[in-house]
């Protein structure tokens, strides 16, 4: 494992794809997102407006909030189960990754909203850390890998 404390969200942040902001308001019913969900194939909703980040909805929010209790999906707006702002662990673009990765690992949580100012400008899953710690290994492996070949040409 290398240090992530050094490398900042914003690096992340540029490296993944834009566009991998799904939004919804506070008002959208249940149904609406499940069918956003599922056409841009993500695991979990930002809910926010213009007036900014209210929360996110995950598939575990639809599982045990949703289907166990009952809810009407044509009519319950997801703010009834979204985890709401106040509650939710978030990152700015210059912490370090390593806050994140503590997030994931000390609190359980796959999806970890970037906030700037009051709005959400990007998610983190748990997939994003493990593609930057392989990218991490690769680039460090790679890099000693061609610094021992210079050296053994070198005393050849």
């Amino acid at each position: 494992m290398h240090d992530l404390s050094k490398v900042k969200i914003r690096k992340l942040f540029e490296a993944m794809k834009q566009g991998s902001l799904v939004e919804v308001t506070p008002e959208t019913f249940l149904d609406a997102c499940a069918s956003k969900q599922e056409r841009a194939d993500v695991s979990s909703l930002i809910v926010q407006d213009k007036s900014g980040f209210y929360g996110i909805v995950t598939d575990q929010d639809f599982t045990r909030k949703a289907i166990k209790k009952g809810l009407s999906t044509d009519s319950t707006p997801v703010k009834e189960i979204m985890t709401p702002a106040a509650k939710v662990l978030t990152v700015a673009l210059d912490d370090p990754i390593q806050k994140a990765v503590e997030i994931v690992r000390k609190k359980g949580k796959r999806h970890i909203p970037i906030m700037v100012s009051d709005r959400c400008v990007g998610i983190i899953s748990i997939k994003n850390l493990y593609v930057v710690q392989d990218l991490l290994d690769f680039i460090i492996d790679g890099e000693i890998s061609t610094q021992t070949e210079t050296v053994d040409t070198l005393r050849s």
